[in-house]
């Protein structure tokens, strides 16, 4: 019996925010054929992210908090800015997983 070698042309090490991102942006954007490595076998809430609303991606409307006004404190300074276009939102890690590995399901292989 042979074994059978599936070839990849792109391989991410780490199925964390930035290689599951990366795999996203890759796979829409070329036919390339990607595999991510990753050690776990399961997907669990061990983190979460916060990022902003700008530019658009798969979250910006799938996020569990945001917050509409910033401050900042420099030297007892405090600067606080607030817009309506521009917030900073939260996503806990699973149900960034979750989403993102069924985005991701078709292209990429873990």
């Amino acid at each position: 019996m042979k074994n059978k070698k599936e070839e990849f042309d792109i391989i991410i090490i780490g199925a964390g925010l930035s290689g599951l991102a990366l795999a996203y942006e890759l796979s829409n954007k070329t036919k390339k054929k990607i595999l991510i490595l990753e050690k776990k076998k399961k997907f669990y809430h061990d983190r979460n992210w916060c990022f902003w609303n700008y530019p658009k991606n798969p979250f910006t409307k799938n996020f569990d908090n945001s917050w509409k006004k910033i401050s900042i404190i420099i030297n007892n300074n405090k600067i606080t800015h607030t817009s309506p276009q521009i917030k900073y939102l939260h996503i806990k890690s699973l149900n960034f997983y979750n989403k993102i590995l069924k985005l991701i399901k078709k292209n990429v292989t873990i």
